[in-house]
């Protein structure tokens, strides 16, 4: 069964302004990845990463929403290892900085097959130095596995 870990990015998307397409189209494939992964279909990885970042969001309603989300779909988060911070240096050295670097190490310590974001930058970056997940965005991740 494939494994997916959504960013932040992603996981606010359902709560951004809808009226422009390209984010409607965007939130229209979280809401489907998570349905599926309520459904059995596909399973899905936190991290603490998430956690710490959804924490620091300034929207009360927002920041209670994703932590819904994260407790239904990702209980028991590892924690954040000396491997994994070892691999997000190494990111970093090739680009992809702060929390970003950290969520890919968390995905990629955990097996996963796919890495979600909305983070158009962050995908470009991952193209170049091909780390050990597929970084893809909402939509492409529903054609590439079918949904």
């Amino acid at each position: 069964m494939i494994l997916v870990y959504l960013d932040m990015c992603s996981l606010k998307r359902p709560f951004d302004d809808q009226s422009q397409g390209r984010v409607a189209i965007e939130t229209e494939a979280v809401l489907r990845i998570l349905d599926k992964v309520r459904k059995g279909t596909l399973r899905m990885c936190g991290s603490e990463i998430l956690t710490y970042e959804n924490a620091g969001n300034p929207d009360p309603v927002r920041r209670e929403r994703v932590h819904k989300i994260l407790a239904a779909v990702t209980p028991g988060a590892p924690p954040v290892s000396a491997r994994m911070r070892r691999r997000a240096n190494t990111l970093a050295a090739q680009g992809i900085g702060g929390l970003d670097a950290l969520h890919i190490a968390a995905a990629e310590s955990q097996g996963a097959d796919f890495f979600v974001t909305c983070d158009d930058p962050l995908i470009k970056k991952a193209a170049k130095i091909r780390p050990g997940i597929t970084v893809v965005n909402p939509v492409s991740f529903m054609w590439e596995v079918g949904l």
